[in-house]
């Protein structure tokens, strides 16, 4: 009779291993799935963050660029009337 319940037992407990087996490969789909979706959000968040810097590259160089048109025009200028003042008249 102990052999009998020993043999019940050990059959239904037999399938536990594939149970188990089957848990794991299911709980390490899921944690593939999680790392597979941070990773493609960092990878846009990188992808946005490199755009808005270039963006704000873009817009440095050209405020740069206005400036230096703007003070070239300025030293220009300021340069011409140095000239006039300084540079003898004509017919003297």
């Amino acid at each position: 009779m102990i052999d009998a319940e020993f043999q019940a037992a050990s059959l239904a407990n037999r399938e536990w291993p594939l149970w188990v087996a089957i848990a794991q490969v299911a709980i390490g789909a899921i944690q593939t799935g999680i790392v597979y979706y941070g990773l493609r959000a960092m990878i846009g968040a990188n992808t946005e963050r490199a755009e808005a810097a270039a963006a704000a590259r873009r817009e440095a160089d050209r405020r740069h660029a206005e400036s230096m048109a703007a003070t070239l025009a300025e030293t220009t200028a300021a340069l011409k009337v140095v000239v006039e003042r300084i540079a003898p008249e004509a017919g003297r």
